[in-house]
């Protein structure tokens, strides 16, 4: 075993205080065919960890930061401590999240999410949705409006929300009540909708090409449009008002306004710059529209007052902003959630920048606790992870625990008795005790000789690890304090996963399903090498049988004898291209295959020789692993780190 001391030294072991950050989630009864596909109430996603990917827009309401993203739809932040933000929660049904604006219990959303009309085949549905945010740590979808529309951006004024529709103008919905949500009344306009702005009883459309369009609100239901607007010379992306004055952003410019009568808006200056979105405070707008820029003008003459540039990740672009006492907040592209001190107007920095998404690879449950592996990307770089999970509180829902981080690559875990085994690719086994959830102890690092680990089983008191170019090394864990390698099983190439049952084990390759003989766990014997013809990822066995999947985009089901193969059938997992299995876990009659782009399918055992798809279920992120315990389907999530997935029998 390799020093305690050095090993120690790359590791943080990281108590999570917050344990509801993961929790309880109910499907609403719209639209519910999106994630259940006619199987009644035998599957349901019963909770994810909230995050953040790539930020689209934001709204601040005193200690709490409301921001959209294409795999979260909307999560809400606790921003009373600046410098350390904590993701609170995510909406129950993810979703892809565009616009939004929030009042009062509500917040009002516009964007789309998958909807599967068969198994594997699914469509992008544009919607618009009525969230109660009353408790933040739980947001919850109250109504979705979904059809083919486009929508941009919402406003909100009394018990009617304004969204800007792409193709049809100016919508109002009634949200009264979730009862009552609905579209009330459109209003067509030429050009292409794209934000609003309330300002006394008037309601201000930028709009694309024709520039900004103004409405009268005195019928607020039914808004009417007044005079001819004010075209400006680029697209008109946004609109904020101040007082008397309209500022408008068109991408090559801002345009400030007098609107001091509506039907007849007047130039009062400009200025040149990019411009796509505004916020106002004092006597300061901030724009955002550069790549990695942000702009303070003074709003008496549009001169620049200070500009905050900076280096963030590949892609990075600020979408959006919203400014409260002497803080910006930026909802960022690239770089998630960016929180800017602006109480010097010449001189705005970052207190902070969070890209908060863990991309769970791998994981193993345990009765009362579930472990997964990935990585965490923040605006500077990537940490490997181990985080835990406890189960201990009877709900089903895992609340974590504890982070494990390090520059160490970790990828498959196992796990026995008070103990987690980990394979990293820098070429060992981690082994930690996890007796108490929240403080996480390196037990012992067994140095593998260079080999780069990827996967672990444990046979009894063994550690099959599958290696990189160098086969199976075997593990003696019977004491976890001194773990040594005891055996090397080479000459079947580079192993990805490995499986078995009883004495039968088997070793996947990128070119062959390696079969062994565990009779003798300490000496596997190589029985038969057959070759699959295609690109298996995983394995389980179960029963005598073998059930694999990976390149040919289905589940394959062969018979076991004298360590044969002969395949007894198989099941398409998808009807679209969008499909690549990456494991299978099977229990009773069902099996639950993790697809990275079309989240978990549910297949149908009862007969082998003809297996059916029975649904796809909906995950945040893209599911990369899959094991059932007690009537849950735990999903380690590419976005999301930990999906649950509810299997309630039949009746």
């Amino acid at each position: 075993p390799m020093s305690m001391t050095a090993s120690m030294a790359a590791l943080t072991v990281r108590p999570v205080k917050n344990t509801s950050s993961t929790r309880m989630m109910c499907l609403p009864s719209m639209g519910v065919e999106g994630w259940r596909l006619g199987v009644g109430d035998l599957y349901a996603l019963k909770s994810h960890l909230p995050g953040m990917d790539s930020a689209q827009d934001i709204a601040v309401v005193g200690s709490h930061a409301y921001l959209t993203s294409p795999s979260f739809g909307l999560t809400i932040y606790d921003v009373s401590g600046t410098n350390s933000p904590v993701a609170l929660g995510s909406s129950d049904v993810p979703f892809i999240g565009n616009f939004l604006a929030v009042s009062g219990n509500y917040a009002v959303v516009t964007g789309s999410r998958r909807y599967y009309s068969r198994p594997g085949e699914y469509n992008v549905v544009n919607g618009i949705y009525l969230i109660d945010v009353s408790d933040p740590a739980s947001p919850v979808v109250k109504n979705i409006i979904e059809d083919n529309g486009f929508y941009n951006g919402v406003v909100v004024s009394g018990n009617y929300a304004y969204v800007a529709g792409e193709a049809v103008g100016l919508l109002v919905l009634d949200i009264s009540s979730p009862s009552a949500f609905r579209i009330i009344s459109t209003n067509s306009v030429v050009g292409s909708a794209k934000a609003l702005a309330v300002g006394g009883k008037y309601l201000y459309l930028a709009d694309g090409p024709s520039g900004m369009r103004v409405f009268d609100l005195t019928n607020p239901a039914a808004p009417s449009l007044v005079g001819k607007g004010f075209d400006t010379p680029g697209q008109a992306t946004d609109v904020k008002v101040d007082g008397q004055i309209a500022y408008v952003a068109d991408k090559s410019s801002l345009r400030a306004l007098d609107i001091s009568n509506p039907e007849l808006p007047r130039l009062l200056r400009s200025t040149n710059l990019a411009a796509t979105h505004l916020a106002i405070d004092g006597d300061s707008i901030f724009v955002v529209g550069g790549y990695q820029r942000l702009t303070i003008l003074r709003k008496a003459d549009l001169h620049i007052q200070g500009e905050l540039v900076y280096e963030a990740p590949q892609f990075s672009h600020a979408q959006s902003i919203a400014v409260q006492g002497g803080i910006a907040y930026l909802a960022d592209a690239g770089a998630g959630l960016g929180i800017v001190d602006i109480s010097d107007r010449t001189s705005p920095r970052f207190l902070h920048r969070e890209y908060s998404v863990f991309r769970g690879e791998n994981l193993a449950a345990l009765s009362d606790r579930v472990v997964v592996t990935g990585n965490s990307t923040s605006d500077t770089q990537t940490f490997n992870e181990i985080q835990i999970f406890s189960l201990r509180d009877g709900s089903g829902v895992p609340k974590r625990t504890a982070v494990i981080e390090s520059f160490k690559p970790f990828k498959g875990v196992a796990l026995k008795g008070e103990f987690a085994y980990v394979a990293s690719e820098s070429g060992s086994l981690e082994i930690f005790d996890i007796s108490d959830l929240a403080h996480p102890r390196l037990t012992n690092s067994v140095d593998l000789g260079g080999a780069s680990a990827v996967g672990v089983v444990l046979v009894g008191d063994l550690a099959y690890l599958s290696c990189h170019r160098a086969g199976i090394i075997i593990v003696s864990i019977a004491d976890p304090a001194t773990a040594a390698v005891v055996k090397k099983v080479s000459g079947i190439g580079d192993v990805k996963t490995f499986a078995f049952e009883g004495s039968v084990g088997c070793a996947v390759t990128p070119s062959k399903l390696v079969m062994l003989d565990l009779t003798d766990p300490l000496n596997p014997q190589v029985m038969q090498q057959p070759g699959s013809g295609w690109a298996v990822e995983y394995t389980q066995i179960r029963n005598g049988y073998l059930y694999a999947v990976g390149g040919r985009l289905s589940l394959n089901i062969y018979k076991i004898e004298n360590f044969l193969l002969q395949e007894v059938g198989s099941v398409p997992l998808s009807f679209s291209s969008k499909c690549y299995p990456n494991s299978v876990a099977v229990s009773g009659s069902k099996a639950y295959v993790a697809n990275s782009f079309g989240g978990l399918a549910v297949v149908d055992l009862t007969t082998l020789e003809a297996p059916t798809l029975e649904a796809t279920l909906l995950v945040v992120g893209g599911a990369q692993k899959a094991v059932v315990q007690d009537g849950i389907v735990f999903v380690a999530d590419s976005f999301a780190s930990l999906d649950t997935i509810s299997i309630v029998p039949k009746p």
